[in-house]
């Protein structure tokens, strides 16, 4: 059996995270909001709560804050 190794853990020098909006003519037309009942009924159970919550959230803060 080869001998463990650690592996090291990633460090990260940044305090805050900046989330920007993504512009796309074709996916504002035919997409679906984060917050919408269709993510809810076919997203949720593939992302997780989580991550539904967090991209729900996120969306919520740039409809405050576009810019």
């Amino acid at each position: 059996m080869p001998p463990s190794r650690s592996i090291p853990r990633p460090t990260f020098d940044a305090t805050q995270l900046r989330v920007t909006p993504w512009a796309d003519a074709v996916i504002d037309q035919v997409g679906h909001d984060p917050r919408s009942h269709y993510v809810e009924t076919f997203w949720l159970a593939q992302l997780g709560p989580s991550t539904v919550w967090l991209l729900r959230r996120l969306v919520s803060g740039l409809d405050l804050e576009p810019d």
